[in-house]
């Protein structure tokens, strides 16, 4: 059994959460967190996986571009 955390800014509705446990095989537990912010998108952590698609962490990137 795989256990993902799944955190988005806003509560997501189940069907989406279901959507994503299927990308990870049948048999996945997650824990559904809630952090306003990450102002948008999905943090989503495995055991030895984070896929961070958040609009928090986009910023930052875009504000590292240009101090360069």
């Amino acid at each position: 059994i795989m256990s993902i955390e799944i955190t988005t800014a806003r509560k997501m509705e189940d069907q989406v959460i279901s959507e994503i446990k299927k990308v990870f095989g049948k048999e996945t537990e997650s824990v559904e967190k809630v952090d306003e912010d990450l102002l948008g998108g999905v943090v989503i952590k495995t055991e030895d996986v984070i896929l961070d698609a958040s609009v928090k962490t986009q910023l930052n990137k875009l504000k590292q571009t240009f101090k360069a």
